[in-house]
């Protein structure tokens, strides 16, 4: 008895190690705790050990390494310790993600660079493809609040990177791309979502962000002309974004009418609607005027005449943006913020 629960132990030791080294990006003490962790039993695999995130999501120390972002932690587990992809990815569909959508939601650049190849060795995305969810937000005539909750809809993980503005991000998966003859979704930057018909290019104006913009326009050619499945141009949706983001919307306004040639007239009444911005506003109800509609904001709010299609309400699940490493793994981070305390602390 005494012996068993001796190694027992020994073996919980050699796992808050491994995950104090993994945390802490200390790839020389990681290799130590693996020889010694082999040397005191062959048989130790690395991909039995399990760390808990939340009620959701158990990682193996590759998949820690992935949350974490440590490229070469990752590398040397995978390659030197035999860390098992597939069993890795596995943990992550169970909790309702991928590998590929971490890394897109926390601009681990570096990381993607040595995951995609892995990526497409391991698995065949079309069969395994875990989309985010996300919901979307338009006008309740019905209703005493402005906005309401609708359908869920999913994002690829190219998409997650556009809606948080990671240039770095979606430039590199372009590139990878272009060497692909089958593209899956994952990767795909002209893919548009099922349930809402967004594409990259809306999903950009949804947050209002004029580098991604400008960049999917002048650099991938992304299709701008989208119409989605609640009748919505790239204005409209831009639009409806701004409520929520209008630092930028001017600037991402004046250049999808001047340089893409998106129509104003297009759903004006619910452009007006929508937006907040007086410079916007002013901006819309002059390019209105120039094409001969003589109205303004105020006017349409004075009528209420605006008729909007009606859109299912969703559950109150809403990861949008925030499904990201800091947000979602509070407590891992601050797990890995004291790890790296007691390890300054111990050089010292």
């Amino acid at each position: 008895m005494g012996c068993c629960e001796s190694k027992d132990t020994s073996q919980g030791l050699d796992k808050e190690k491994i995950k104090l080294f993994i945390q802490t990006d200390n790839l020389f003490s990681l290799k130590s705790i693996y020889r010694y962790a082999v040397h005191k039993d062959k048989k130790f695999d690395i991909n039995s050990i399990r760390y808990k995130i939340d009620e959701q999501l158990m990682v193996t120390p590759l998949g820690l390494a992935l949350l974490l972002g440590h490229a070469q932690i990752f590398t040397t587990i995978f390659q030197d310790m035999n860390g098992d992809f597939l069993l890795m990815e596995s943990l992550f569909s169970q909790a309702g993600t991928s590998g590929l959508s971490v890394i897109c939601l926390n601009n681990y650049l570096v990381l993607l660079q040595v995951y995609l190849p892995l990526y497409f060795s391991n698995l065949n995305p079309n069969n395994t493809s875990k989309l985010k969810p996300n919901n979307s937000q338009t006008l309740n005539l019905d209703s005493q609040d402005l906005l309401e909750k609708t359908k869920v809809f999913l994002y690829t993980p190219i998409q997650l990177s556009v809606e948080c503005g990671y240039i770095s991000i979606v430039s590199f998966l372009k590139a990878y791309a272009s060497n692909i003859t089958l593209l899956p979704p994952e990767i795909d930057l002209h893919y548009i979502d099922e349930a809402s018909g967004n594409n990259c290019a809306l999903i950009s104006c949804k947050s209002n962000n004029y580098n991604m913009i400008k960049f999917l326009h002048s650099q991938c050619q992304a299709d701008f002309n989208v119409i989605n499945n609640y009748s919505e141009n790239a204005i409209n949706v831009l639009a409806i974004g701004s409520i929520e983001n209008s630092t930028e919307t001017s600037k991402c306004l004046e250049y999808i009418v001047e340089k893409i040639g998106i129509d104003v007239l297009y759903n004006y009444q619910e452009t007006l609607m929508m937006l907040e911005d007086e410079k916007s506003i002013s901006y819309v109800e002059r390019k209105l005027k120039d094409k001969g509609i003589n109205v303004t904001k105020k006017e349409l709010n004075g009528q209420g005449v605006i008729i909007l299609q009606k859109r299912p309400i969703s559950n109150t699940y809403d990861t949008g943006n925030r499904f990201t490493f800091t947000r979602l793994f509070p407590e891992l981070l601050k797990s890995t913020q004291e790890s790296m305390r007691t390890s300054e602390n111990t050089v010292k």
